[in-house]
């Protein structure tokens, strides 16, 4: 699927004139970073899909007219959907497909998004870990039943293993 997906972005590409690079010519993107949510900015050489400048999208509300052009002919969801989607419940699911089928929506907002739904999913777990890296005992006595729990399933298969290599006496 992802190669099939691939080729008609290739297509699509090479049908408007193929990408360019000019780095005579520059631009400017606001970039925010997904986990200190530091904000700065990038300037890079322009990207042209065959004339037309390609610059930050401005809202969910426009338009993306490569992207949307792809997804339309594919009918496929990104991978980011796909993982933001097992964050979902099936009413989340459904509002999450109706934002990406509509034109204008913007990935790097979506990624903030599934960045800040991931954060605060594993919260507990931080938490938890945090809790145990203050008691030290408790930790022991978690992993002194973990052993004991691997010794008494493990003790039938090395008794097996000895009887079958002659070893056991």
């Amino acid at each position: 699927m992802l190669d099939t997906d691939l080729r008609i972005a290739e297509r699509v590409l090479r049908d408007k004139g193929g990408v360019k690079i000019r780095p005579d010519q520059r631009q400017s993107w606001s970039v925010v970073n997904q986990f200190t949510k530091a904000a700065s900015t990038a300037d890079l050489p322009a990207i042209f899909v065959g004339e037309d400048l390609v610059t930050p999208n401005p809202g969910f509300d426009k338009p993306c007219p490569l992207v949307d052009e792809v997804s339309g002919l594919t009918g496929h969801t990104c991978t980011l959907f796909a993982i933001y989607s097992l964050f979902l419940d099936d009413a989340g699911k459904k509002e999450l497909r109706a934002r990406y089928l509509a034109p204008g929506l913007k990935y790097g907002e979506v990624k903030k998004e599934l960045a800040e739904v991931i954060w605060h999913y594993f919260a507990p777990y931080r938490q938890r870990r945090e809790d145990l890296a203050h008691d030290p005992e408790g930790v022991r006595k978690i992993m002194k039943r973990g052993a004991e729990k691997a010794r008494s399933v493990a003790a039938t298969y090395l008794q097996a293993a000895r009887h079958a290599t002659g070893i056991d006496y």
